[in-house]
Parts: C-alpha cells; sequence; structure tokens
C-alpha cells in the first residue's frame, strides 16, 4: 500500500487529467485533493494494517467466562462508487479493506470509470497480489445490482442517491451482508452577524460551487441573519458572478461542466421550478452559453423553508439564500430537512458555535 501511494503520487498529474476529462471537474482542485487525497488516504491506512489486533475481555456475566476477539478479514468487500469523486471515492472505499486483509470488488459509475482502470495498473505495479482488487465496470442497474445481491459479498459500501441506496439495502440485507451507506445531503450554512463575511463567500465558492455543486454534503442552504443579510447576498453573488467557467483541464477553470446533459437539464429546471415558487434570481439561471453541460453558478434568494429547491438534493452549483432574526429561528430552519450529511457555523462567539454545533 506504500508502494501503491508512491506511485499514485508519482502519475499524479496523469490520474488528475484522465479524472477531469471522464468527470469535468476543474484539474487544480482535482490534483490537490482527489488525487493528493487519495496518496493521504493509502498511507493512513497502510499504516492501521499493523494495529489491528485482537484483545482478551472480561465479562460481566457470572461464572468462569472468557471471552477475547481476533484479527480477521470480515471477507469480500463490495464498493460501489458514484461519479462524482470517482478514484477519491474508490481509495476511501478500499484502502481500509486492504489494510484489513479483505479482497474487494470495486465498481465505478458508467460514466466514470476510467481513473480507477488506470488505478488498477498501478496496484499491479505495486505488487497488489492477482484477485485482491477487482474493477468491474458496466451499468449500475445491471452490474451493481448483480453485485450487491451477490450471496459471497460480506460488507458492502455504497454511496449514492437515497432512492437508490434504499434499494441496495434491501438487496444487502436479504443475504445478511454488512451495509454502509452514504446517500443525499443539502447541508445548511448558518451565518450570524458577527461573522466574517469574506470567509462565509470563501467558504460558499468550496463548498457548493466546487466541482460544479456534483458533492453529496456541499452546503447548499445559506441561512444568514437578517442584519447582515443582504451585505452576505452580494458578497457571495459578486464571487459567483465572477467565477472563471471553462474546460476542467484549463489551469485557470474554478468551475467545469456537470457530468452530463440529463444533469444539466435536471439542475436547469430546478432553477426553474425555484423561481416558478417564488425564489428571487440573484444570479447565473441556467446553461452556459458554449459547447458541454456546462451550468452557470446560481443563487436564489427565497423566503420560505418549504420551497422545493430549499428541501430537495439539486446536485448541481445552486445555491439558495434565506434570512433569519435569532440563533432559534435559525437553528429551526437549518434543521428542517430530511438530510442530516453535514452542517457548518459561521460566527466568532465560541460559545455559540458550540451550542449550535450540539
Amino acid at each position: 500500500m506504500q508502494r501503491l501511494a508512491d506511485l499514485v503520487e508519482a502519475n499524479a498529474q496523469t490520474l488528475a487529467e484522465i479524472e477531469t476529462i471522464d468527470n469535468g471537474k476543474a484539474i487544480s482542485g482535482c490534483l490537490a485533493l482527489d488525487v493528493g487525497g487519495s496518496v493521504d488516504v493509502l498511507r493512513y491506512m497502510a499504516g492501521f494494517s499493523t494495529k489491528i489486533q485482537g484483545a482478551t475481555r472480561q465479562l460481566s456475566v457470572p461464572g468462569e467466562t472468557f471471552a477475547m476477539t481476533i484479527k480477521e478479514p470480515v471477507g469480500v468487500v463490495a464498493a460501489v462508487v458514484p461519479w462524482n469523486w470517482p478514484l477519491n471515492m474508490a481509495v476511501w472505499k478500499l484502502a481500509a479493506p486492504l489494510a484489513a486483509g479483505c479482497a474487494v470488488v470495486l465498481k465505478p459509475a458508467q460514466n466514470t470509470s476510467l481513473s480507477m482502470l488506470y488505478f488498477a495498473e498501478l496496484c499491479e505495479q505495486a505488487g497488489l497480489p492477482p484477485g485482491v482488487l477487482n474493477v468491474v465496470t458496466g451499468s449500475g442497474s445491471r452490474i451493481g445490482s448483480h453485485l450487491v445481491a451477490h450471496a459471497g459479498i460480506d460488507k458492502l459500501s455504497f454511496t449514492g442517491s437515497t432512492e437508490v441506496g434504499v434499494e441496495v439495502g434491501k438487496l444487502a440485507l436479504e443475504h445478511m451482508a454488512r451495509v454502509t451507506l452514504e446517500l443525499g445531503g443539502k447541508s445548511p450554512m448558518v451565518v450570524f452577524e458577527d461573522a466574517d463575511i469574506e470567509r462565509v463567500v470563501q467558504a460558499t465558492q468550496d463548498s457548493i460551487f466546487f466541482n460544479a455543486g456534483q458533492v453529496c454534503s456541499g452546503g447548499s442552504r445559506l441561512y444568514v441573519q437578517r442584519s447582515i443579510y443582504e451585505q452576505t447576498l452580494a458578497a457571495v453573488a459578486e464571487r459567483a458572478e465572477a467565477m472563471k467557467i471553462g474546460p476542467g483541464l484549463d489551469p485557470e477553470c474554478e468551475m467545469g461542466p456537470v457530468i452530463s446533459r440529463a444533469q444539466q437539464d435536471n439542475i436547469c429546471q430546478y432553477i426553474e421550478i425555484g423561481q416558478a415558487e417564488g425564489a428571487q434570481l440573484v444570479c447565473g439561471g441556467g446553461r452556459v452559453e458554449r459547447e458541454g453541460y456546462f451550468v452557470q453558478p446560481t443563487i436564489l434568494a427565497c423566503e420560505r423553508n418549504d420551497l422545493r429547491v430549499v428541501q430537495e438534493e439539486i446536485f448541481g452549483p445552486v445555491l439558495v439564500v434565506l434570512p433569519f432574526d435569532d440563533e432559534e429561528e435559525g437553528l429551526r430552519l437549518a434543521n428542517d430537512s430530511i438530510y442530516g450529511l453535514g452542517a457548518s457555523v459561521f460566527t466568532r462567539d465560541v460559545s455559540r458555535a458550540l451550542r449550535c454545533v450540539r
């Protein structure tokens, strides 16, 4: 695994270019986070291979009883990877099982398989034994469904939409496989009146506009205390309008295209739905007039928390901004969601920050 990490680092530019061509994301962020983060995870988990051990336990039941745990791999791990973080998410899912001594069957998304196939070549060069890592490409409905329902799978890790995740969980349960599901999100960012607005502006760019908003934990709901609402809204919109949109291989690109025509259509439809429901279009609003599946960084100002664009995951570069009056209301609005993947609080008051985080 350490040799593999070295190989990934040595081939970082190639992996990043493959990922950018396949997915569309800006190569600068791809190099630092996708590839660089993968190297870090491989090295970190490699260290765990010498730290997994058994232990003896004193039991509370009466009598002469004895218990112990032993190091034993769980078995064959199936990892189903989404298209928004192909390489990085695959490494997240396979590094720990490899360190624990498991074999892995990895299923990349149908439209972003290239980096994982190149990575498999690096695994061979690193000396990973044949059959330990297996990459199977194909459609999710056919290959993915067969994989998660297979009785030979002992542990399943799936990242994707909530709707598909529910079905995956049911299939895994039928043969009692252990399962980890990481699904949708609509993460709130709560901004109090003492916050540093410039940090909020940067956070929105790093969150909802990173990878064209195709991030499950992206901060897609921005709640701002009313006394600084207009000022914050204007600053966030100014930065969004100034973003450089273009092909991901352009080193100056800040946001590339979304993954497909279908995704572009779905995002633009949500923008139209939001305006029809009463949201105010602050900036952006639709497709970029150029070849490719580009969507403008879009901000919608809303007064109601029950709008579809506030409640439903759009999975694109669309930020909804809503005002609140006091801490109680801000937390109530932020928690008014079926999702619970992530959240953030912006304030200089440490006591308030810790209180709100809880």
